[in-house]
């Protein structure tokens, strides 16, 4: 019998506070869902008075909240964000698990995808993994099928997991085959796997029943997408400068009637509501001024780095990764990511994702500079003889962009370009 021993060993670990997961929400949340967000933490917390005007420079009263358009479609009573935060609700689930559920929720892309760089962050964040896991297969377990997966891999197997009876062969060809799969290559696949032809196309069958897009079983036939910009860079006075634009943001304040009933009652009861009240709204003014701090200083560096963009000597971007962008600023990559996830930004030149201004460099240009080159490039190809990858790749290091053939055909795949022999005109 093995002796038994009882020791004492300091360990060091890192828990995430409700506060701060709110404020890495807030950080996450667009001009528009921030003002909705706002408004309902004022109705639940009597401290918090709004102010209910600004005046702008000309001296006119300007509304502080976005008041949407009679008849306009609501996106957040039909979204896939609502219908999965209604189906956690009927959950019982404990609190760090529901709070984590409905924070990956907030994550999720157009698609129904959890990014692998949103994933990485919240492993930054020093939550236990055991609860990342359990939260991870909570959302999973929701509908639709193959929402929150993480890749198109996992969300096809997903949705194959739920199949009764189960289908090993298509399980098989998702994990192992899907890029033969991709290009109907049935043959490869039968003796990659060793099945018969007629069970591999069986099975490819099933497949391609699947939808690799969760999202879309969730959105309207038409969706109108109304985009508010968090930033706006504009010319003043001979000097460019990137603005929050506040004008939709209502603005809070703590109430001092509040304050005084909190100095003056003597009941137990009311001052330890009023403590806990107070402290909230304290906590999120000082996230809301935090997340507004981040995205100015995000903003300003943009500004800097593309200026020759936005005074329109050049329609190229410089490069500037996340990575070298959080050097600059002094904090964390994922706060970047967080920073201008889902955030528009709007210019002379149009309105654009904040994500669009960060781009990795390739031999000293930016890659939204490659991309645009071979867009051109494309559209200006003979369609009875279109341009191979190799002779794009050839045709910008005539330009003085080098570039391997392999990221032609990568950063084509991402422009949604098909291949030379599909582009091809009879």
């Amino acid at each position: 019998m093995s002796d038994l021993e009882l020791r004492l060993e300091p360990k060091q670990a890192l828990r995430i506070s409700p506060q701060l997961l709110q404020a890495t929400r807030m950080l996450l949340m667009p001009a528009q869902e921030l003002s909705h967000f706002l408004e309902r933490a004022a109705e639940e917390n009597p401290l918090l008075e709004r102010i209910e005007h600004r005046t702008n420079a000309r001296g006119s009263s300007e509304p502080a909240a976005f008041v949407p358009e009679a008849g306009r479609w609501d996106s957040a009573m039909a979204s896939l964000s609502a219908s999965l935060t209604g189906q956690l609700e009927h959950r019982r689930l404990d609190k760090p698990t529901a709070a984590l559920c409905r924070y990956m929720v907030e994550l999720l892309d157009d698609n129904g995808y959890l990014d692998s760089e949103d994933m990485a962050a919240i492993q930054h964040l020093g939550i236990d993994p055991a609860l990342i896991d359990r939260a991870l297969a909570v959302l999973q377990s929701l509908e639709p099928a193959g929402v929150g997966a993480r890749s198109v891999e996992e969300c096809l197997l997903l949705q194959l997991q739920r199949r009764r009876p189960r289908e090993p062969a298509a399980e098989e060809i998702v994990t192992h085959c899907l890029p033969l799969l991709g290009k109907k290559q049935y043959a490869a696949i039968a003796r990659q796997l060793r099945l018969p032809e007629s069970e591999v196309r069986r099975a490819c069958q099933i497949i391609q029943q699947l939808e690799p897009y969760p999202a879309r079983c969730e959105e309207p036939d038409e969706t109108p997408v109304y985009v508010i910009p968090d930033v706006i860079i504009e010319e003043a006075d001979g000097q460019w400068q990137a603005a929050l634009n506040e004008r939709y943001l209502p603005r809070f304040s703590v109430s001092r009637q509040y304050l005084e009933l909190l100095e003056s009652s003597g009941d137990t009861e009311v001052q330890q509501y009023l403590k806990e009240k107070l402290r909230q709204a304290q906590w999120m003014l000082a996230c809301l001024e935090k997340r507004q701090s981040t995205l100015q200083r995000c903003a300003d560096l943009i500004l800097q780095t593309q200026s020759d963009f936005f005074q329109g000597t050049t329609t190229h971007l410089s490069p500037m990764t996340m990575r070298a962008a959080a050097e600059r600023m002094q904090v964390h990559e994922s706060t970047v990511g967080r920073c201008v996830k889902d955030k528009y930004l709007q210019c002379r030149q149009g309105t654009f994702p904040l994500r669009y201004f960060f781009s990795g460099e390739v031999n000293g240009f930016s890659g939204q500079a490659v991309r645009m080159e071979i867009r051109a490039l494309v559209r200006a190809e003979d369609g009875h003889r279109p341009l191979s990858d190799s002779r794009i790749a050839d045709m910008l290091d005539a330009k003085g962009i080098s570039v391997a053939r392999r990221t032609v055909a990568k950063y084509r795949q991402e422009m949604g370009i098909p291949p030379a022999c599909q582009r091809k005109q009879a």
